[in-house]
């Protein structure tokens, strides 16, 4: 693969070349709302028992744990970020028809896992290349992920409402739909080949040795352990209620406009009460 190289420094300050990353943002969550949350419903009615869904449902995480780091670290090494993004994309989407044809539990396990091999560096390499594009402006991150955010709000109804008329396979388009439009985004993304600035290895020793960093990834562990178990059982919980699948889609855009604001006036909250506070509270 070639690409063409990044603009000019000089060129990135303006707005309108914020216009990619908002594009690529709001696809891309678009498309993991096309089809995450109705992974669980797939699995019940592929006819798996509660203890077999759990699993699929807790290989992604044990799987990026390992693999998001070790893509950083190949990033970094080879200096290709925008390689390692592109090549990752394609293969969530190609791994996500391997998941669609997969039908029992024996093959359902390794295509989870390959597609959480594949997604797990994708966010972290767009998000530092976004990160680089706003310079001395990252306070203002927020206003670009805020699109990441209308993006899962938007189409999250919008497949509840095609699943529950025309059955499952609908989310597994979407999904390849969505991410083939934010691939071709990612290819046009201006992206520096130092993105990710500091080696893996001294950026392991970093946490490793930085007693604030453990106590921020413990927040985080915890916290991702928390919500988790909302977002992976909430909509076979609302199954169990009666809901239909246009119901569930709509829960997730009413649970989606708490985020709104948050993302929108971001830039001043973090100017008050910088990002500790931001995180206490949203703890």
């Amino acid at each position: 693969l070639s690409f063409p190289p990044p603009p000019p420094a000089t060129r990135v300050s303006g707005e309108r070349h914020l216009i990619i990353p908002k594009a690529f943002y709001f696809l891309h969550f678009a498309g993991l709302a096309a089809l995450s949350p109705y992974l669980v419903l797939y699995y019940s009615d592929l006819g798996l028992n509660p203890r077999q869904i759990g699993l699929l449902m807790g290989v992604p995480p044990m799987v990026m744990i390992v693999s998001g780091p070790l893509w950083s670290a190949v990033a970094d090494a080879t200096q290709r970020h925008k390689r390692v993004l592109v090549l990752t994309m394609a293969g969530s989407i190609g791994s996500v028809g391997l998941l669609a044809e997969a039908s029992t539990f024996g093959w359902l396990v390794p295509a989870v896992a390959l597609y959480a091999l594949c997604h797990s560096p994708v966010i972290p390499l767009f998000d530092n290349a976004v990160l680089d594009l706003l310079g001395d402006r990252r306070a203002a991150y927020g206003r670009l992920r805020l699109w990441g955010a209308i993006g899962w709000g938007a189409c999250a109804p919008v497949v509840g409402v095609l699943t529950e008329a025309f059955g499952i396979g609908w989310a597994f388009g979407g999904y390849a739909v969505l991410m083939g439009g934010s691939l071709l985004l990612a290819i046009r993304m201006p992206m520096k080949a130092s993105s990710i600035r500091h080696p893996f290895i001294s950026g392991l020793r970093q946490l490793m040795t930085n007693s604030e960093w453990t106590v921020l990834l413990i927040t985080v562990f915890v916290l991702g352990l928390s919500g988790s178990v909302v977002r992976n059982f909430l909509f076979l919980h609302l199954k169990q209620m009666g809901a239909g699948k246009d119901l569930m889609g709509l829960s997730l855009t009413f649970a989606t406009m708490g985020e709104l604001p948050i993302f929108f006036y971001s830039e001043p909250l973090l100017r008050r009460w910088g990002p500790r506070g931001l995180l206490v509270f949203a703890a």
